[in-house]
């Protein structure tokens, strides 16, 4: 009892603080998260069977029913469980984009240190890419996005940009400076941030479009900012 209402006290804050809007509304995801909560009060179950036949006269033969019922089980989800809903039988396109994040970052493997604190552009993102990359840059720091993460102009849509917020190339500079940022890594622009930021780029963005390079490095002048590109990073 008190694992479950521990367990549920996770998912209110989670749908109340984590997933906002429609997606806490819609329970997001609840399938993933409960089913991990069943999974494993099936696997204890199943343990405790195990254990319990050793005090039974035919404890062998109870013991064979139950690995034989979990291969079953093993063998059964195999066979019957979509591809889309485990990691069984994932095709090696199914990691084309995990390959294309660690060849982005390895073009920084030389010069990133990791006291080295990294801010991530990602327009139009759900999000999901931060967390990606802020495993894949360990040891160094990847900040905290700003709000939702997509940098939006005053009127934006938010049906078209859930994860959107009103960010200018000044609030821009100012997080950056506050975080200490010293890199800047592009994952993704759009037209906005082309228009809006490319002003604060020494290159006016132009060794991203055209050579492929994703960081920047972080220079301050008092309140505000420069960056400048890392040729060394450049990659296709």
């Amino acid at each position: 009892a008190c694992g479950f209402g521990a367990y549920y006290l996770f998912h209110t804050i989670t749908y109340t603080y984590v997933l906002k809007g429609e997606e806490g509304l819609q329970l997001a995801s609840y399938n993933r998260y409960i089913y991990t909560y069943y999974l494993g009060w099936l696997i204890g179950a199943a343990v405790l069977l195990y254990f319990a036949a050793a005090a039974e006269e035919n404890r062998m033969r109870l013991r064979n029913v139950v690995a034989v019922t979990g291969v079953g089980i093993i063998a059964l989800c195999c066979v019957w469980v979509r591809p889309e809903l485990s990691v069984l039988n994932f095709p090696i396109t199914a990691y084309n984009s995990r390959h294309i994040l660690q060849a982005r970052k390895a073009t920084a493997d030389t010069f990133l240190a990791p006291e080295d604190k990294i801010y991530l552009i990602s327009q139009g993102d759900n999000a999901q890419n931060f967390y990606r990359y802020a495993y894949e840059f360990l040891p160094a720091t990847l900040v905290p996005m700003i709000e939702g993460g997509t940098f939006c102009a005053p009127n934006f849509d938010p049906e078209e940009f859930m994860y959107g917020t009103v960010v200018d190339k000044n609030k821009f500079s100012a997080y950056l400076i506050e975080k200490q940022c010293n890199r800047v890594f592009i994952n993704e622009i759009n037209e906005y941030f082309e228009e809006e930021f490319a002003s604060i780029f020494t290159d006016g963005l132009s060794a991203y479009k055209k050579q492929g390079t994703r960081y920047y490095t972080v220079t301050v002048n008092g309140s505000s900012v420069t960056l400048s590109p890392c040729k060394e990073a450049a990659i296709p």
